[in-house]
């Protein structure tokens, strides 16, 4: 009996793009919502910070390991 298991490995990028969606949000947030302008500062530079590490890692990445840029499905087969 033969069964075909789908393994993905995603790319090494994809949390530094949760942590850029989520704080860009919470800039937007503070923004409209927050009378606090250190807070607005303060999340509007880790989003800078953030996208300018994305672009660092991305180009690190692409140089010297460029397998690790993308997601990738495969196929393993588990025998019984």
């Amino acid at each position: 009996m033969e069964s075909a298991i789908l393994v993905e490995r995603k790319s090494a990028l994809n949390p530094l793009l949760w942590l850029i969606g989520i704080l860009t949000a919470a800039f937007v947030v503070a923004i409209i919502f927050s009378g606090v302008l250190f807070i607005t500062i303060t999340l509007g530079v880790l989003v800078l910070l953030s996208v300018s590490f994305f672009f660092a890692a991305y180009r690190y990445l692409a140089k010297n390991d460029p397998d690790r840029l993308h997601t990738i499905k495969k196929p393993v087969e588990k025998r019984a």
